[in-house]
């Protein structure tokens, strides 16, 4: 997955309108699912940049030693270690990894968001329900007293 995610528009997309609770509990189901189906996205993607670094390192390592081999200088392991990690592709592995790493944990966040919006709606929808009761309970006081008078 290389698409990166806006971290502000993430936030606005958060956001819940309390004066469209009908609006925000219908649209509530899919905004997660599509989270949700991003952050599987992502951790497939870090599980395929981490196993194209592991090839990556696999083959410069063989590389390095054939190098180090016809030069004639010695192979250890801290050499061999020491010029992969020179070289420009192992870097550029490197930082594909933590790319896909960093989208994995917005990703994540995301998910976790959207969990924690469907109980905000819940409760906003229970708030509004409490409010409506008890303005209908003032109301029927009201025309009990007029009755009354």
């Amino acid at each position: 997955m290389s698409e990166s995610t806006n971290v502000q528009d993430l936030q606005s997309d958060l956001l819940i309108n309390p004066t469209e609770l009908t609006k925000e509990c219908s649209e509530q189901p899919s905004r997660y699912v599509y989270w949700a189906a991003r952050a599987a996205e992502a951790d497939a993607a870090v599980d395929r940049a981490r196993l194209e670094q592991d090839i990556l390192e696999a083959s410069l390592d063989r590389q390095v030693r054939e190098e180090l081999s016809v030069a004639g200088e010695k192979v250890t392991e801290g050499r061999v270690g020491m010029e992969i990690r020179l070289k420009p592709e192992y870097r550029k592995g490197r930082e594909a990894y933590a790319d896909a790493h960093k989208n994995q944990g917005i990703l994540k966040a995301a998910e976790r968001g959207y969990f924690q919006r469907k109980d905000m709606i819940y409760n906003l929808v229970q708030m509004d329900l409490r409010e409506s009761r008890l303005k209908d309970n003032i109301n029927a006081g009201r025309h009990e007293m007029q009755q009354g008078a």
